[in-house]
């Protein structure tokens, strides 16, 4: 549990920046999603990189880490590239499967 723990924090902690910009004029709202989508890559590099660690260190076990690789392939992945293809595309006209998301 400890594990999942730091695997969370390290999420946190890759995101963060992101809220935390400072600017005087907002940006807009394509430069806003880019960079949230940035970011969300980002944490997940870090997640997956912490996982791998956790997993040679011993903390996790092969079940745990199995989890973590098939919940990122069948879950977060197919998600994150539906969001990068909105964002690619025109962001007034979202696809069902963008406002689903």
């Amino acid at each position: 549990m400890k594990s999942i723990r730091l695997l969370i924090l390290a999420l946190a902690v890759a995101i963060a920046p992101v809220a935390y910009q400072g600017c005087a004029t907002p940006p807009s709202e394509r430069v806003q999603v880019v960079t949230t989508l940035k970011a969300l890559g980002a944490a997940r590099d870090t997640a997956m990189q912490v996982a791998g660690q956790l997993w040679l260190a011993g903390k996790i076990d092969d079940a745990q880490r199995d989890k973590i690789i098939d919940f990122h392939d069948s879950k977060f992945q197919p998600a994150y590239r539906l969001a990068v293809a909105g964002v690619q595309a025109d962001l007034t006209i979202a696809s069902p499967d963008l406002v689903n998301l």
